[in-house]
């Protein structure tokens, strides 16, 4: 029943994007970022961190837009990304932490401690999957609304060896994956003009693809 409540309040919204002129949806996930992380205050006052960081891109989007002040967000990637993808918090979903293989467990172990059987798979998409939260992604409802979807960058949704580790499972019409790792380790191993020129460069990748997708599609 709370399935089938889910999915028609999510067909329902599908339904809308058909009875309107649809406007371009861009969307930035953006990982490790803090509330204070931006020239941007999500405060009452002005923090000191909010003086060192200069985001003035961020700054016209939050005048011109709406900011959220009073929210809450997951510690790691892959339940904020599910939780993104279906509108379910992680009590529901019960993607606690980053997924990895089929299956396997990225949790630390403990001698006092049983943890529950959480959905170590993320998006699963396989029906009696019981280690995977099978939802409606939103991918898939801009989809079936008349959108042409595209993801760039880290994906994270699922667990290696299964259907959600693959965007397009989730309705993205293309996906260009850019696995964060390659970073992380330039980041160990390089100094940091050499990091900041890597990650830049991927920045841009991925924006030259999507700007072709985008070309392409109209």
């Amino acid at each position: 029943m709370k399935k089938t409540l889910l999915l028609s309040t999510i067909t329902l919204s599908a339904t809308l994007l058909h009875a309107e002129e649809q406007p371009n949806i861009v969307v930035f996930l953006v990982d490790d970022m803090g509330w204070q992380d931006t020239s941007v205050p999500f405060s009452d006052t002005i923090t000191p961190l909010n003086e060192i960081y200069q985001t003035p891109n961020m700054v016209r989007l939050a005048e011109k837009g709406v900011k959220f002040t009073n929210a809450y967000a997951c510690s790691v990637s892959s339940p904020s990304r599910v939780s993104l993808m279906t509108g379910m918090n992680a009590a529901r979903h019960r993607v606690t932490n980053w997924t990895h293989t089929k299956n396997s467990t990225t949790d630390s172990g403990s001698p006092i401690l049983e943890y529950p059987k959480w959905n170590v798979n993320g998006i699963s998409l396989i029906e009696g999957d019981v280690r995977g939260v099978d939802a409606l992604a939103l991918p898939q409802v801009l989809k079936d609304g008349g959108y042409y979807t595209i993801h760039c960058g880290k994906a994270h949704f699922g667990a290696v060896g299964t259907p959600g580790e693959d965007p397009s499972t989730l309705g993205f019409g293309s996906s260009l994956k850019c696995y964060i790792f390659s970073l992380y380790i330039s980041l160990s191993i390089c100094s940091p003009s050499v990091s900041l020129f890597l990650y830049m460069h991927c920045i841009s990748l991925s924006l030259c693809i999507l700007t072709h997708s985008l070309a392409r599609w109209h």
